[in-house]
């Protein structure tokens, strides 16, 4: 995706332009189609683009309004197009002074002519973004509330500094970079991070779904839209079928690509849903201006267990989709140096980071521009949120008491102590009842025995409470749990990874199951008609079960996605040990204070033999290849 970047100065001292093309400089790969910048007295916008609608090609950004002076610099796609068009006629005719049809910039910038106050609640889509107004003297950054897309800052006494990438803001001259010790810790536990955390002291994310103004220096941050706290209600027939044109719709925006598109396909039901989607929008020709959309998926000859072919071969060919097939057998975690570079911004690469590079190095050698993927699929559908009270409400009471034996089965528990939890104390909960509502402590947290006890201290480490979260309000708890996992913290992390990964391939990076509106829709749902745990995905099985094989809809048809888990251990326990136990010898982690390297060594040992670790090893490895390159 495209990248922005800028400084303001509060006290009116001029923009040095060299400090803006620095943070340009720092992130090429955010413009692969165009480069632009613009400095005036106290102000600096800087634009990377890669032009990724048919709108985008050859638009010039940053954009103004003359007669007031107003500057806008976004990273954006608007899905509500027409709507805006409509709304915001006039001011559109006004800003371009012809017929043109705008590009997304220019009609965010005409929302806000129009409506300076209350613009933003009018824009839907995946966006970033950095409005500058000389009038009022403020400098506003926003991030749409699915965050798939970040925006750094760096607030300083005089200056705000802000970027698509932190890294960019590091490269002004006279920013210092230090270790944020706390994001450091919380990266090794494996715990969520802030919303606004970054890994360096001093520069901080803009939250999803917030607005931070910038006024003489002081900041007034604001929430974008909050999540509407009305149920659906209705058959559950009918309650699918409308997660379906909501799903359907997510899909369509996201193929509206100046250039071909794919989609990253496994054997499961999320990108699944999303081929069967983009299949029934071809048969209707809505699918964009390349309509022969094409996946890519993995392919074990030797790791069979890994293998997934089966069903991604049943999927395409249903949905009408070239079907692209990268080998993974040598593709384990370690296997190429070379591709398990750590980005400056975060340390954190995904297990299989090596396979996906290599599919994304495909995907671009044929030309393709966006590439889509299921990432969100399993927080809005899965991820153990579980409606008890909800069944008992309804009246299903066979489903819910075999919910409740197969919760006692997994927990092995009693069938009164599972419905204590599942059902009793989540109803008192939403009766109102204090001390029934689970919080997690610093005490709660399970750390690895690795860290030294004086960094831990030192740090104040605790979970991610998402204070921030914009579901936090519902007061149905299945509800309110479903909304935390869509919108955590460590849920964005991934994607925003995704989207980092993929931006240095040059390809574009879209999840339908992150569109604002599906995200709503599900949460406004009963919970139980989207998952339980004898009726798993039930919502995506149930919306699409016409348009998917039988064996990705059917419970009783034996199939079940493929384990990765034998490529993890073919690396890190086997094929990589020796770079693993280089990763583990003379450590800058260690050199830091933040381990106790020796007690990192002699558990991989044991765990090479027949002792399973406790924890995660991966994350440190992941640190330490960050540190050794950064630090």
């Amino acid at each position: 995706m495209s990248g922005i970047c800028g400084i303001f100065h509060f006290d009116g001292k001029p923009v040095a332009e060299s400090s803006l093309v620095a943070m340009m400089n720092a992130a090429p790969h955010r413009g692969p189609d165009s480069s632009r910048h613009f400095v005036s007295e106290n102000l600096g916008l800087g634009y990377l683009g890669l032009e990724l609608t048919p709108e985008s090609i050859g638009e010039g950004q940053p954009v103004a309004h003359p007669p007031s002076g107003v500057r806008l610099v976004a990273d954006l796609r608007l899905d509500n197009r027409d709507e805006l068009l409509g709304k915001f006629a006039r001011q559109v005719s006004d800003l371009l002074g012809s017929d043109r049809t705008p590009a997304d910039p220019e009609l965010l910038l005409s929302a806000y002519l129009a409506d300076r106050d209350r613009y933003a609640a009018h824009i839907l889509g995946d966006f970033v973004y950095a409005l500058h107004d000389p009038r009022r003297e403020s400098l506003e950054l926003a991030r749409d509330i699915m965050g798939v897309r970040t925006l750094y800052y760096r607030l300083e006494p005089r200056r705000v500094l802000f970027a698509t990438e932190a890294k960019q803001i590091l490269a002004v001259p006279g920013v210092p970079k230090r270790l944020n010790e706390t994001t450091v810790a919380a990266h090794m536990a494996g715990v969520p991070t802030s919303h606004d955390s970054s890994f360096f002291e001093g520069i901080h994310q803009v939250i999803p779904g917030e607005s931070i103004v910038f006024r003489n220096g002081s900041p007034v941050r604001s929430r974008i839209r909050e999540i509407p706290s009305e149920p659906i209600r209705g058959r559950e027939r009918d309650v699918y079928a409308g997660f379906r044109d909501v799903f359907l719709e997510a899909v369509r925006c996201r193929l509206r690509s100046s250039g071909p598109a794919a989609l990253s396909l496994s054997g499961g039901l999320d990108s699944g849903s999303i081929a069967a989607a983009a299949g029934r929008l071809k048969q209707r020709g809505e699918s964009g201006p390349d309509p022969d959309l094409r996946a890519y998926t993995w392919a074990f000859d030797e790791l069979s267990s890994c293998d997934e072919r089966t069903v991604s071969r049943e999927i395409a060919a249903r949905s009408a989709m070239p079907l692209v097939e990268v080998p993974g057998d040598q593709a384990w975690p370690l296997a190429r140096p070379e591709a398990h570079i750590p980005d400056m911004d975060d340390p954190y690469l995904f297990y299989y980071h090596t396979l996906i590079d290599q599919v994304l190095s495909r995907a671009r050698k044929d030309g393709v521009r966006l590439m889509m993927t299921g990432e969100r699929g399993d927080a809005v559908t899965n991820q153990w949120v579980y409606d008890c009270p909800g069944l008992l409400s309804a009246g299903r009471f066979p489903t819910l008491l075999r919910e409740l034996s197969a919760h006692a089965r997994e927990s092995n528990r009693s069938l009164y102590a599972t419905a204590k939890r599942r059902l009793m104390l989540p109803l008192l909960e939403a009766a109102g009842y204090r001390g029934t509502a689970r919080r997690r402590t610093a005490a709660g947290l399970k750390l690895p025995p690795y860290l030294r006890p004086e960094f831990v201290k030192r740090t104040s480490l605790k979970p991610d409470l998402d204070d921030f979260n914009p579901a936090a309000s519902i007061r149905n708890p299945a509800r309110r749990a479903r909304g935390r996992m869509i919108f955590s913290s460590i849920c964005t992390r991934r994607l925003t990874l995704l989207e980092r990964h993929q931006a240095a391939h040059g390809i574009a990076y879209a999840d339908p199951w992150s569109d604002r509106r599906v995200a709503e829709y599900v949460v406004s749902m009963p919970q139980y008609s989207v998952h339980g745990i004898t009726d798993f995905k039930r919502l995506t099985r149930k919306s699409f079960e016409e348009m998917l094989p039988d064996s990705l809809t059917n419970l009783d048809s034996g199939a079940g996605k493929a384990d990765p888990t034998p490529l993890f251990r073919r690396g890190v326990y086997d094929r990589a040990r020796q770079q693993v136990r280089d990763l583990l010898t003379d450590t800058r982690a260690a050199e830091f204070g933040f381990v106790d390297e020796r007690r990192l060594r002699d558990d991989y040992e044991a765990a090479l033999g027949d002792r399973p670790l406790s924890y995660d090893l991966w994350w440190f490895l992941t640190l330490e290849l960050w540190l050794r390159r950064y630090w």
